[in-house]
């Protein structure tokens, strides 16, 4: 997790170095947006704005980077804030970041000589510490420091403590400057001045222009975590419409719709008033799950509120007319620019759900809440800043230029943040698509879809007063049973350049042989088997892999007697959709996921293995997985089981009530034999030349 956070921090003394941040009236600044590359492809993005808040001018950070790219296998969402006191110093600094359904809160005051740090998981109060400063010891907002080492590091080498709110620690890097060289990723000729640093933890080059000190590219040295980030030209600029289109954004997208929090129930005692003449009846308060016992006086509630829902299931009918998808208050579909933006974003979606998945993902990504937000939906489109009402409603606006009804509901929403939490107003949208025939909810600000949280209020009128609101109870959903089997998140269980024999029997008959073959693919891993059963079958599967060892696209050529398929697909966030080519025409399928995802074959047992490696198969252990079975082209949902015997562990795929396959390993965790239970087919495993594949030692 260092290595992570490091990551993070580094890219934030990268970006800010780049020349700087402009002293201008807070309001005139505009929304940054930067992708996060792994290779050239992009797995995160990068953001940052000024802001006034009540504390102070405030520097925010929001940054993302999806599943697979980082050594935890897992996606992490970051925010940052930073407050400066009226000479410009960090007087406070706060990060929220989630990863694997946790929540982290980090609050630290700057102090005379120190810096108090506290850490809130899951809005609980866990640690509480003082870091004594040095006088050296630099505590920044931007890294805006290093323009003034710049000019020294031409001749020089400068070692420098820079307090990072990631590591909660102070870091002592060298800094130099390696001249004017080639700028990575930018056309021929196109040169920056590179600039380079070195810690005990992971080490960055930085490309700037010598003129101005322009941000060009920045790299992470670090050969098992190799990450870049380069600006979306003119981001400052009009942020919405250099998202749209940048390579590996939509694949980005849907994991960035993981951004929920995962609160399962929570226990409120809330007092709140309508406006006169409005007074609506409790029982209208509450959504399936949802109860609030109190009373009514004059318009005024107060009582206890409590959630059990793990997410709402709406009932409404269906929208009448065409009132959910025409112009209202502060929300125009009509609008040229929402309209442009709506058809840039679907083009190629092939249903409605991917289209509002797009749609609310580049909201996601091309957005901030700021304290001062617009409520109107094209104005937050032009900025890349909005209030949660201003952002439901450009949401709302793309939605119905598509032809989705949609509509956009107020109430209050709890945040596990701080000791016991916050409960604020808010706003998110409610949709109708034909496609599923019913209403589904969607929070284009916290990033959820289909459906919403226990910790969203709906109220009948955004015209209500908060009075009061405390946190009496509250549980989290518990995290998924299944964990990564490689401590260090990147060791695949196979060395590059291992091979493997394999032998095929049918009813104790030999029935053919195999080969599988595993090496480095890009910054992920490449799998290859292939299967030889004459006068039956022959074909080849290829998964490549991402660097966390999670499925990224698959190829799959089959000939059975005559007849020749070609299959290729790809995985994205919670769909996989793959083509299937025969002679006679072309099919093509879409699955929506429920989980994690094994892409294998019938006929490839290291596939099974390689999709397996990212648990930790304990005996006693059983969890779902849904598994792509790529020659039949389908998604099964199985039940993993793993069980012990006296040559060591056994681990099952069950089905409808039944073993479909069965995958035996010694006790040094590797693979024996393979069963496909349904084909009827046993792989015996072979030779293995380049280092076998290992799950395990026991």
């Amino acid at each position: 997790m260092k290595r992570i956070l490091y990551i993070l921090a580094i890219i934030c003394l990268a970006v800010f170095t780049a020349g700087a941040l402009p002293e201008k009236p807070a309001e005139t600044i505009r929304r940054e947006t930067f992708l996060i590359l792994a290779g050239e492809t992009a797995v995160g993005t990068y953001a940052r704005w000024w802001e006034d808040s009540p504390e102070g001018r405030t520097f925010r950070i929001s940054s993302f980077i999806q599943a697979g790219a980082l050594p935890s296998g897992s996606s992490l969402s970051r925010d940052e804030s930073y407050v400066l006191d009226s000479s410009g110093e960090v007087s406070s600094m706060q990060l929220l970041e989630r990863e694997s359904g946790s929540l982290l809160n980090r609050v630290v005051d700057v102090e005379p000589g120190r810096l108090r740090i506290r850490d809130f998981r899951n809005g609980l109060l866990r640690s509480e510490s003082v870091l004594p400063l040095g006088d050296e010891t630099i505590v920044s907002h931007d890294e805006s420091y290093l323009l003034e080492l710049f000019p020294k590091l031409r001749s020089s080498t400068q070692t420098r403590d820079v307090f990072s709110l990631g590591l909660k620690e102070i870091v002592s890097t060298e800094l130099s400057c390696k001249g004017k060289t080639a700028v990575p990723g930018k056309p021929a000729g196109r040169t920056g001045a590179c600039f380079e640093g070195i810690s005990e933890i992971l080490g960055f080059r930085l490309w700037l222009t010598p003129e101005t000190g322009e941000f060009l590219r920045f790299e992470n040295t670090s050969e098992t975590s190799p990450v870049s980030i380069v600006p979306l030209e003119g981001s400052g600029k009009e942020p919405w419409k250099n998202l749209l289109g940048a390579k590996g954004t939509y694949e980005l997208i849907e994991q960035f719709i993981e951004r929920s929090i995962d609160l399962e129930r929570f226990d409120l005692e809330l007092e709140f008033a309508w406006p006169v003449g409005f007074a609506p009846q409790i029982a209208s308060l509450t959504l399936p799950g949802q109860r609030f016992d109190g009373s009514e006086r004059t318009g005024i509630f107060t009582g206890r509120f409590t959630n059990n829902a793990t997410e709402f299931a709406l009932t409404d009918a269906a929208p009448q007319g065409t009132a959910l998808l025409g112009a209202e208050q502060g929300l125009d579909p009509r609008q040229r620019e929402i309209d442009r933006s709506a058809s840039k974003t679907v083009e190629g979606a092939l249903s409605e759900d991917e289209k509002v998945r797009r749609l609310m993902g580049t909201v996601l990504l091309g957005t901030s809440l700021t304290a001062n937000g617009s409520d109107d939906a094209a104005e937050v489109l032009k900025s890349g800043f909005g209030s949660a009402k201003g952002i439901a409603r450009l949401f709302a606006a793309l939605c119905r230029a598509e032809g989705i009804h949609a509509r956009v509901v107020s109430g209050l929403v709890y945040l596990p943040v701080g000791g016991r939490g916050a409960i604020v107003r808010h706003h998110w949208v409610e949709l109708w698509t034909g496609e599923f025939g019913g209403w589904r909810s969607a929070d284009p600000l916290l990033g959820e879809y289909p459906a919403l949280n226990a910790s969203h209020i709906k109220l009948p009128d955004e015209r209500f007063e908060l009075r009061s609101a405390r946190l009496i109870d509250s549980r989290l959903k518990p995290p998924a049973a299944t964990r990564h089997l490689h401590r260090d998140g990147f060791a695949p269980p196979l060395s590059p350049g291992s091979e493997a024999t394999i032998g095929w029997t049918k009813s104790g008959v030999s029935a053919g042989s195999g080969k599988s073959s595993f090496s480095t693919a890009g910054s992920g891993w490449s799998l290859k088997d292939s299967a030889d059963l004459p006068g039956e079958y022959s074909g080849d599967l290829e998964v490549s892999y991402s660097a966390g060892l999670r499925p990224v696209s698959f190829s799959y050529t089959e000939m059975i007697g005559e007849a020749k398929r070609d299959i290729a697909g790809t995985v994205a966030g919670s769909y996989v959709e793959l083509t299937s080519e025969r002679p006679t025409g072309t099919e093509k399928y879409r699955y929506e996921l429920n989980g994690p995802l094994l892409v294998a074959g019938n006929r490839a047992p290291r596939s099974w293995l390689m999709g397996l490696s990212r648990f930790e198969l304990e005996p006693g252990q059983s969890f779902p997985l849904d598994v792509l079975l790529v020659g039949e082209c389908r998604v099964v949902q199985t039940q993993v089981v793993v069980l012990r015997n006296s040559r060591g562990r056994v681990v099952e795929l069950r089905a409808g009530g039944r073993v479909w396959y069965r995958l035996r390993l010694d006790r040094g965790g590797r693979l024996t034999r393979f069963e496909n239970l349904p084909g009827g087919l046993i792989a015996e495993m072979g030779e293995e030349t380049g280092g076998g594949m290992k799950l395990f030692e026991e």
